[in-house]
């Protein structure tokens, strides 16, 4: 019998996967064992904008996943989102399409939750936040962050302080930051040495992270994903514990290629090893993301689609 695949838009999506359940996806898949990425990533950069095509497939599960997202900046000014794409989930014996959600807000949850497990395992203190970048993804971040419990500062800052405060103001009219204090920082060299978790969520080609950091800080990499942007300094980086998502962030992240630092690839922990831990310093945790975490979060919508 021939079944409709499931749409899932951003209202269902939500109802089905709070942050708390998204995280338990991903937590339960980096506690697997992790052999060779055999996932496909692929990403083209023309006039409109930037296409990212991700590709993975489960024998275990039956399941085939693949992520098309384009990212088309000129979108501001048509008053249309500047993310969209879609996610499909199918049956990997038979290709038959099984659901397809909206990969933007598909993306922002997955994306989140790695920070959020990072936080988890690699953070000493979660109490006092910032994030670097006002866009699409960060009002995820803040809710998958304040989920974890325990924030009572988040500090928000944005090249362009009017999307800063525009954030701001959406976060305080939401109950789970009810307790945290929230503000805009008009100067990120001011911010920088007073949290305790440093998310950066930009694009930016160059360093914003590059010196004035706390004794002991954790900082989650989420925004800039190819060899030739890095969103911290290199003076940063050298000192720092590194920690990547995936095998690709060692591989295409500018944070570890850019000026020869291929040699520290041989310090860099994965975020699935059994003996992470926090530790006093400086770690940086890397993410560029990875089908497998896509695939991991889709798996668990479609069991719960299934239940429902």
């Amino acid at each position: 019998m021939s079944l409709e695949p499931i749409w899932l838009d951003p209202e269902a999506l939500d109802r089905l996967a709070p942050p708390s359940v998204v995280l338990a996806a991903l937590s339960d898949a980096l506690a697997r064992p992790h052999g060779v990425d055999a996932s496909v990533r692929w990403h083209y950069s023309g006039a409109g904008g930037t296409a990212l095509v991700m590709v993975v497939d489960d024998p275990e599960s039956d399941l085939a996943l693949q992520k098309t997202l384009f990212m088309r900046p000129d979108n501001i000014r048509r008053a249309l989102p500047g993310l969209s794409g879609h996610v499909a989930l199918s049956e990997l014996s038979t290709g038959r399409l099984l659901a397809m959600a909206d990969g933007a807000w598909f993306t922002g949850m997955r994306t989140a939750a790695i920070a959020a497990y990072a936080t988890q395992r690699l953070a000493l203190n979660r109490a006092r936040h910032l994030l670097v970048g006002a866009g699409y993804e960060a009002f995820f971040h803040a809710r998958a962050l304040a989920d974890l419990g325990g924030m009572t500062h988040l500090t928000i800052w944005n090249r362009t302080p009017g999307k800063a405060q525009i954030l701001a103001d959406r976060l305080k009219d939401t109950d789970w930051m009810t307790g945290v204090t929230i503000r805009v920082a008009a100067r990120l060299s001011d911010a920088v040495g007073h949290v305790d978790v440093v998310t950066t969520l930009t694009g930016s080609p160059e360093p914003l992270i590059v010196s004035g950091l706390g004794e002991d800080v954790l900082i989650n990499a989420m925004g800039s994903y190819q060899p030739h942007a890095r969103e911290i300094g290199g003076d940063v980086i050298a000192q720092a514990r590194l920690v990547a998502d995936s095998e690709t962030a060692v591989r295409e992240a500018g944070e570890f290629v850019l000026d020869g630092m291929e040699p520290t690839t041989g310090r860099i922990q994965f975020l699935w090893e059994p003996l992470l831990a926090p530790q006093h310093g400086v770690t940086l945790m890397k993410s560029v993301g990875a089908a497998f975490y896509d695939l991991a979060l889709a798996r668990r919508l479609w069991d719960l689609t299934r239940t429902r």
